[in-house]
């Protein structure tokens, strides 16, 4: 977020992403309180011995872990910061 306001009154969001994970060789899959809305708290990727981890921290709804030998990451931007 930056301190300019646009013409809407609203904070004017800079550097904004989508990023997508893809993981290959799925080794272990634990997801609980999967619900029809899901909101994650936190999200930490972090490299396991033979791969990696990544871990939801849930606020609402899903929360977890998937660990896999391969992990690939994409970005996207999001063009004026919208969501």
């Amino acid at each position: 977020m930056t301190s300019q306001i646009d013409e809407r009154g609203y904070y004017v969001l800079d550097k904004h992403i989508v990023v997508n994970f893809q993981m290959e060789e799925i080794q272990g899959l634990q997801l609980v309180d999967f619900s029809p809305q899901n909101l994650i708290f936190g999200l930490t990727l972090r490299e396991i011995e033979g791969g990696f981890q990544i871990e939801m921290d849930p606020c609402y709804g899903l929360a977890g872990t998937i660990s896999a030998r391969k992990l690939s990451l994409e970005f996207e931007p999001v063009p004026g910061g919208l969501l």
